[in-house]
């Protein structure tokens, strides 16, 4: 994690999986896809945990995401593969 106003690393975090992309919802979550393990995170940003992680249907490869944080949807963009 990066504090953008300082410039400056301040810690991390071990998301067991190759990330995609982020998303913070503005309320202290920041969410993350994985794609080789077909997972979404939802992580804690005030204490750098992971609080949630959800599995998405095998073979999804998720590879894009985006957040509608006025409602609380995610959306996810897959790749599925035969």
């Amino acid at each position: 994690m990066i504090d953008a106003a300082q410039e400056k690393v301040v810690g991390e975090i071990p998301l067991e999986g190759k990330p995609e992309f982020a998303v913070a919802d503005g309320r202290g979550s920041v969410f993350d896809n994985l794609e080789d393990k077909g997972q979404i995170l939802k992580i804690n940003a005030g204490t750098l945990a992971i609080a949630a992680r959800w599995n998405l249907p095998q073979g999804s490869g998720p590879s894009g995401l985006a957040i509608d944080a006025a409602h609380h949807r995610l959306f996810i963009g897959c790749r599925n593969q035969p």
